[in-house]
């Protein structure tokens, strides 16, 4: 989590859940001590704490700060009135960036995708093809005179499927080359 100060509310400034490093404004909270019940409350908590801040400041034209949920499938529910789904809708006006990861889009709500700008798949588990494939709305694709899954012709740090959506508009999601390989 990012931001220009640190956070003080009643124990999440706690060293051993909360780093902050100076140099680059990184807010970096472990919370794998705390039972999955207890990191959902904080984790609710603390973006309640955001957002109520982010709406406070005001209207930006560029974003001022991100938050990056890795695992984020334990913390998102189908309920649009979770904070986390009200943030994903609401907040980018405000200058806030959500990164939310997880092992498959399956996980995510559809509410929660719809409101998504940006989606990227870097890879997909074969028990997740067709399900994550249906879901974006991607069509089959044709190799070598045959109809495939494309998620299934990912080349780990190599190629990826991102999809973009500006202004309320969904550019459909295509194959993007990562660089060349180290």
């Amino acid at each position: 989590m990012t931001g220009s100060r640190r956070w003080n509310f009643q124990g999440y400034s706690n060293p051993a859940l909360c780093r902050f490093r100076a140099t680059c404004c990184v807010y970096d909270y472990n919370i794998q001590a705390l039972d999955l019940r207890e990191q959902q409350l904080f984790t609710d908590c603390l973006m309640e704490r955001l957002y109520v801040g982010a709406k406070q400041r005001g209207e930006c034209d560029s974003p001022v700060e991100f938050v990056v949920i890795d695992e984020a499938d334990s913390f998102t529910t189908d309920d649009p009135e979770h904070i986390i789904n009200r943030m994903v809708k609401e907040l980018r006006k405000f200058g806030v960036g959500m990164i939310l990861a997880g092992q498959s889009f399956e996980h995510f709500s559809d509410d929660l995708l719809m409101s998504a700008s940006v989606k990227l798949v870097l890879g997909c588990p074969e028990m997740f093809l067709e399900p994550t494939r249906r879901r974006l709305g991607l069509p089959m694709a044709e190799q070598d005179g045959r109809k495939v899954n494309p998620l299934g012709t990912i080349r780990p740090r190599q190629t990826a499927f991102a999809g973009v959506a500006m202004a309320g508009e969904n550019r459909p999601i295509a194959e993007i080359r990562l660089g060349a390989p180290a």
